[in-house]
C-alpha cells in the first residue's frame, strides 16, 4: 500500500505499460487499453486489427479508449481536422477519422457502450467497454 502526505491514491502500483511490437506482440490482459493520436497513423483495416487485437486483450468489463482529432460524422469539417487530414495522407498511411467511423470499428469489434466525448479543442475520446 503506497501512502502520500496529502492523502492521496497511488497509481503507480495500479499502471502499468507494456513494451512491444505493436503489430506482432500480444498485448497482456488488462482492464484499459489507450491510444493517444495512433489511428490516424494508420489506414481503416490496420486500425480494425488494433481495435481486435485490443478486445481480445481485454478483461470483461476493461474500456478501450481512442484519443484523436475527430473530422464532424459527415467529414466536411471541421477545417483544422481537414488540414491535419491533408497531411497525414501525404505523410504516412493514415487518416484522420470520425467519431462515426471509430465508433464502427469499436463495434465492430465487440465493444459496447460507445461514446464520444470532446475533450479539448479538435480532440475527443471515442470509447468502449468488453462485456
Amino acid at each position: 500500500m503506497c501512502s502520500q502526505p496529502s492523502g492521496e491514491r497511488c497509481t503507480e502500483s495500479r499502471i502499468r505499460t507494456h513494451v512491444g511490437d505493436l503489430w506482432n506482440d500480444p498485448f497482456p490482459s488488462a482492464d484499459l487499453h489507450f491510444y493517444s493520436m495512433i489511428y490516424h497513423d494508420w489506414p481503416p483495416e490496420k486500425c480494425r486489427f488494433l481495435t481486435r487485437k485490443s478486445f481480445e486483450s481485454l478483461q470483461p468489463g476493461g474500456r478501450l479508449i481512442i484519443h484523436e482529432q475527430l473530422f464532424n460524422s459527415d467529414r466536411t469539417g471541421p477545417f483544422s481536422v481537414a488540414a491535419h487530414n491533408i497531411i497525414m495522407l501525404l505523410w504516412c498511411e493514415g487518416q484522420q477519422y470520425s467519431g462515426r467511423k471509430l465508433s464502427a470499428m469499436l463495434i465492430e469489434a465487440g465493444l459496447t457502450g460507445i461514446e464520444v466525448k470532446p475533450t479539448w479543442g479538435y480532440w475527443s475520446i471515442v470509447t468502449g467497454r468488453k462485456p
